[in-house]
């Protein structure tokens, strides 16, 4: 590798955290203020970003973004006893889209439609965990409460998120393939040489 291809790669990789670390603290902020917003009760960002970031950045460190932006945000929100089921929720789905790592080297040309419908694919998956792992939490702490102890409790508290998961749902399949063409434009644009290139097909290349 010619020196110039070696700073055209380093200027890339620098321009991929840089805009992570935007999309991150855009994410975080919007969770803070969604409410004054007037924004759908669980429509966010949170996952749409943790899926870009493992998308592009390829470590595993990036498991431990949405958990991060979820702490920086209930440090101005406030959180209860819940927060370990939320907490924990958002660690298993770094984990889980951390996966993703070493099967996106597969997908190195395929077209906007089927890599919108792979995006939208993992982070409905991630949603439904989300959905089924928090509500089973609300229910176990406020059993004899808010919900009878038995199944019929829990069945209620899964009826009761129902809103909650289609709001969140619907905003992660919409958001999602929007941000992955968003950031492929912006890499095209910072390098002529850039490996990741949006034209008539989506091309997903591992930096050498």
């Amino acid at each position: 590798m010619s020196q110039k291809e070696t700073i055209s790669v380093t200027d890339q990789i620098k321009t991929k955290y840089a805009i992570i670390t935007v999309c991150a603290v855009i994410a975080a902020t919007f969770r803070i203020v969604r409410s004054d917003l007037g924004v759908p009760p669980n429509f966010e960002l949170v996952t749409p970003v943790s899926f870009l970031s493992v998308f592009f950045l390829r470590t595993r460190y990036t498991a431990f973004i949405p958990l991060l932006i979820t702490i920086i945000s209930d440090a101005f929100l406030g959180n209860t006893t819940v927060a370990l089921f939320t907490w924990s929720a958002w660690i298993i789905i770094g984990t889980f889209f951390s996966r993703f790592q070493g099967r996106s080297h597969h997908l190195e040309s395929i077209s906007i439609g089927k890599g919108a419908a792979i995006s939208s694919l993992w982070v409905s998956g991630s949603t439904l965990f989300f959905y089924l792992w928090t509500n089973a939490g609300v229910w176990v702490l406020h059993r004899g409460t808010f919900y009878s102890a038995g199944l019929d409790g829990l069945i209620a508290s899964y009826i009761a998120g129902l809103p909650f998961l289609r709001n969140q749902l619907l905003g992660n399949i919409a958001v999602t393939p929007l941000l992955l063409l968003l950031f492929g434009f912006l890499l095209q644009n910072k390098s002529s040489n850039c490996q990741f290139g949006i034209g008539p097909i989506y091309q997903f290349e591992q930096l050498k």
